[in-house]
């Protein structure tokens, strides 16, 4: 499928949309800009937009057995030290964009996908 997820729908027709809630079992979210020094209004509309409506999407996929979500290393900020998933905190600064919008999403994900979604 092509498609945008920083758009509605995914800038695809609400046929084929639904269509693929019906038959997608196994969905992989690798959507990102992985530039370092792109604009924040970009960064944070492909890294946290984009995202979150393609976890709406995915709650209204009937049949997803597993939905893997791949991450960055790129979340601590200017922190040092281990950073384990279950302590994700805000840093008090970040390098960058990327990492700002990165972080959001992460903390989007854990604290909202993962309680309200029966997804795997």
């Amino acid at each position: 499928m092509i498609g945008d997820i920083t758009k509605g729908h995914f800038d695809c027709s609400l046929d084929v949309y639904h269509e693929l809630q019906q038959q997608v079992t196994h969905l992989f979210h690798l959507a990102a800009i992985y530039d370092l020094a792109v604009e924040e209004k970009l960064a944070r509309l492909v890294n946290v937009v984009g995202p979150k409506q393609v976890n709406e999407w995915a709650k209204g996929v009937t049949g997803l057995k597993r939905y893997t979500y791949f991450s960055t290393a790129y979340v601590a900020g200017m922190r040092e030290g281990c950073l384990y998933e279950d302590e994700l905190k805000l840093p008090k600064s970040f390098k960058n964009h990327y990492e700002r919008t990165k972080c959001t999403k992460l903390k989007y994900w854990l604290r909202s996908l993962k309680k309200k979604s029966p997804l795997p």
